[in-house]
């Protein structure tokens, strides 16, 4: 998958895996997934500025009918998330909530901060990390507002995540 983020074009690779730090090479923006990644491809993205979005929801969520393989590497995968994430955000990889039409982005910042990262680097992931890595204009003066507000502090309890007051698009109230 590519997408415009300026000239030219970024590209975003599905990856399951030990191919992340080839496709990295290759000139890929952002590994989706990763579930192959290791501690020199963290090193290279960090270099070149390419994002890891985990996936979790997606990637953690088996189907009952999954092969016992599958569960096997899952499992392994989900061990090593408590080292990998807090790595990635040390060494200045961007970390991107993404669901892969598998949940919501609520439930990927819980998990993401279940595996590994502090609260409010998983709602980072969510948030300004994204609108920074896409090259979205945030938070810039005479810009309209694209933004989502809560009763409670989420950073208090990301449950809240999955009930906010409003919701503002470009401006526009949606929600």
């Amino acid at each position: 998958m590519c997408w415009r983020r300026g000239p030219p074009a970024a590209c975003a690779a599905h990856v399951t895996t030990d191919a992340v730090a080839d496709l990295v090479r290759a000139g890929v923006d952002s590994i989706e997934h990763g579930t192959a990644i290791d501690e020199p491809a963290l090193r290279l993205m960090a270099r070149t500025g390419a994002a890891w979005t985990p996936t979790l929801c997606a990637v953690l969520g088996l189907p009952d009918t999954a092969s016992e393989a599958a569960r096997r590497r899952v499992a392994e995968y989900r061990q090593r998330l408590p080292e990998l994430l807090p790595l990635a955000e040390r060494l200045g990889v961007p970390i991107l909530a993404g669901t892969d039409t598998a949940g919501t982005i609520a439930r990927e910042v819980a998990l993401l901060a279940g595996h590994g990262l502090e609260p409010a680097a998983a709602l980072r992931a969510a948030t300004t990390t994204g609108y920074r890595f896409l090259g979205e204009p945030f938070g810039q003066a005479g810009q309209p507002a694209t933004l989502v507000t809560y009763q409670d502090d989420p950073r208090e309890d990301l449950a809240i995540l999955s009930s906010p007051s409003a919701i503002i698009i470009d401006g526009v109230r949606v929600r």
